[in-house]
């Protein structure tokens, strides 16, 4: 059975986005916005962010190998913490969350105090990573960065619009499931629609 998650702001560094807004002028002030800030809170950077983001300033892009080498250190601090639930990796190179079971061996509360600890080790590279590999046109607002995505891939053409995969998605929270013209379990659809925070998983 499909599984729908509510979607949320992709960053709270950015203003309410309006259709046609960009995230910023370039992918490199992205990268410094999150070395000079940080992440939500605006809390120090962790010594590999900084590592990283500094490089990805200096190259124009945060490589796949100093990505893995943040979720490595990230899944590591989970294990430590009890929390041994690596993520799925997509067709774009980005780990995303994995559905969550009742039957696992520890609690959402449990998760959580794990997440609350081990997050900030890649939080400031997870978010940087996703809009380079899934939203190279920096567009701020969520749908029609999916819908961007989804043509880039050959998955809709260009007569499907953000306002009807806002109305196929407003569906799945009513009446049913959303009735998209594409297959939201293909990874990559998937994935464009995940790497803005729309979470559609097939529940064991």
């Amino acid at each position: 059975m499909p599984t729908l998650s509510v979607p949320r702001p992709s960053d709270q560094l950015f203003q309410d986005p309006t259709p046609g807004s960009k995230l910023a002028p370039s992918l490199t002030s992205i990268f410094e916005r999150y070395l000079r800030l940080g992440v939500s809170t605006g809390e120090p950077n962790t010594p590999i962010e900084v590592e990283i983001l500094t490089r990805a300033i200096e190259t124009g892009n945060i490589s796949a190998l100093d990505y893995e080498r943040a979720y490595a250190e990230f899944q590591s601090c989970m294990v430590e913490h009890g929390i041994d639930l690596p993520w799925n990796k997509g067709p774009d190179g980005v780990y995303y969350q994995p559905f969550m079971p009742k039957t696992l061996p520890f609690t959402d509360a449990q998760y959580t105090a794990a997440l609350n600890v081990c997050q900030p080790v890649m939080d400031a590279i997870q978010i940087p990573y996703q809009i380079q590999q899934d939203n190279p046109d920096l567009l701020a607002n969520q749908p029609e960065a999916i819908v961007a995505c989804l043509r880039r891939h050959g998955l809709v053409d260009a007569s499907y619009t953000p306002e009807q995969f806002d109305h196929d998605w407003a569906y799945g929270r009513g009446a049913g499931l959303p009735q998209f013209p594409f297959d939201p379990m293909d990874p990559v659809a998937n994935a464009c629609m995940a790497s803005q925070y729309y979470g559609y998983f097939e529940a064991p």
